[in-house]
């Protein structure tokens, strides 16, 4: 029974890091996008009103090129055989400066990291880029039978996942491209954040191991950092000795990028305290500051730090 509990309970840590549920990450299929013409353009131009600082100087970009470039890496191709040089037209309208020492790569953190970054305003991942942004969360593919593209509600291969009969469909062959172009881009102080509940930490058969860590730049990227968060630390203990992370350090020397790792790192701890309260975690965050006697008093005030946090940046 404690070992159903515990097992439990890793899935629904799991569930909260990452992607979707269990029973969500195993669907073969998905159902694509309604309307997803419309949807690609408005949220193109949303983004960009969003972000009038980024945008502003060198105008907007059209957004009706930008969904005619993404269109067409997929039209009309096997559904299950796109390759990621197709993107190549939309990376490049959708290019931007990326900012030096704020870069966030994950596995396995898919929601708690657009926390962690707050939509690009702290740090950024992939999905806070124009490029990444427009399509994250939608659903497409190819398909030789259409005369444009596949209409929304039909069945997709999984955006993310190769299978034995469908090795790369039209969302996966995107998200290779961008984790591609993201790392080749990326300079100063790099960030990798990691779900310590999922076992090995690091796998070497994910995006972050095949299409991330092995594009970066010597030269450019000036440091590694790990970032560990576990929700039940052991006094004396650090996941940061997990074996499957010497695997990165050594992927990582091998561009001669320095590598750090920090388990449970004060920013980090607080965001996940905020909807975690009662994690053993939160209990020494508590203990460190000071600041309250219970837990519920800790979160009241980390929750109103992070409201400030928000409406100052």
């Amino acid at each position: 029974m404690a070992h159903a509990v515990s097992w439990m309970v890793a899935g629904i840590l799991v569930c909260w890091f990452s992607a979707g549920c269990p029973a969500e990450a195993c669907r073969s299929e998905e159902d694509a996008t309604f309307n997803l013409r419309e949807v690609i353009i408005g949220t193109c131009e949303r983004f960009q009103a969003d972000h009038q600082d980024v945008f502003c100087p060198n105008r907007f970009k059209n957004c009706t090129a930008i969904w005619e470039a993404f269109s067409g890496a997929f039209r009309k191709q096997p559904r299950c055989n796109v390759n990621e040089s197709r993107y190549d037209r939309y990376v490049q309208l959708t290019a931007t400066d990326l900012p030096k020492d704020k870069a966030v790569f994950w596995e396995n953190v898919y929601h708690f990291v657009s926390r962690f970054t707050n939509g690009g305003r702290h740090y950024f991942q992939v999905g806070d880029t124009l490029m990444g942004y427009i399509p994250d969360g939608l659903q497409w593919c190819g398909s030789l039978n259409e005369s444009d593209i596949t209409p929304g509600g039909s069945k997709c291969p999984s955006s993310w996942e190769a299978s034995s009969d469908c090795q790369q469909g039209a969302s996966r062959a995107f998200w290779v491209a961008a984790s591609k172009y993201f790392a080749e881009h990326v300079s100063g102080e790099i960030y990798v954040m990691f779900n310590t509940s999922v076992t090995p930490i690091y796998a070497i058969d994910t995006y972050l191991a095949k299409y991330e860590i092995p594009y970066l730049r010597s030269g450019v990227v000036t440091k590694a950092t790990a970032l560990l968060l576990n929700d039940s630390p052991e006094p004396g203990k650090s996941k940061c000795s997990d074996t499957s992370l010497s695997v990165l350090e050594d992927q990582l020397r091998q561009k001669n990028i320095p590598y750090v790792c920090v388990e449970n790192r004060r920013d980090v701890a607080t965001i996940y305290c905020l909807d975690n309260p009662t994690a053993k975690l939160c209990d020494s965050l508590d203990h460190a500051t000071n600041s309250a006697p219970t837990s519920s008093v800790l979160t009241n005030a980390m929750f109103v730090l992070y409201v400030c946090a928000y409406v100052l940046f």
